[in-house]
């Protein structure tokens, strides 16, 4: 277990995410810095417990919804776009393969 590793898991850790196995359980034993970033991270975890949750403004709900719905309306011009030019270019390469079929005398007499 590398100290870079166990700081990842520390907060998750303290907040009881995550479980302590054995290797992580030694190496927060035997690394003072580890084991001060764990302690550190318990004591923000007990005094974020402890302060009551703050109330979400007014209209936090109804803004984030619409916002959600502009960008899902956003996403599907994009798709609608993308599939329009999709179409035209599939109508472009029929007309000119039908094109090229009805002049195949045309095409034959130049080749030979």
């Amino acid at each position: 277990m590398t100290c870079a590793t166990a700081l990842d898991l520390v907060e998750a850790i303290a907040a009881g995410e995550v479980l302590v196995d054995a290797e992580m359980r030694l190496h927060i034993e035997t690394c003072p810095r580890c084991a001060a970033a764990l302690a550190a991270a318990r004591i923000v975890e007990s005094a974020l417990a402890a302060r009551e949750a703050p109330e979400a403004p007014e209209r936090f709900v109804s803004m984030v919804l619409q916002r959600i719905r502009r960008e899902g309306w956003q996403t599907e011009q994009q798709v609608d776009r993308f599939f329009n030019v999709a179409v035209v270019a599939a109508l472009v390469l029929v007309i000119g393969g039908i094109a090229a079929l009805m002049n195949l005398g045309g095409v034959l007499a130049a080749a030979i």
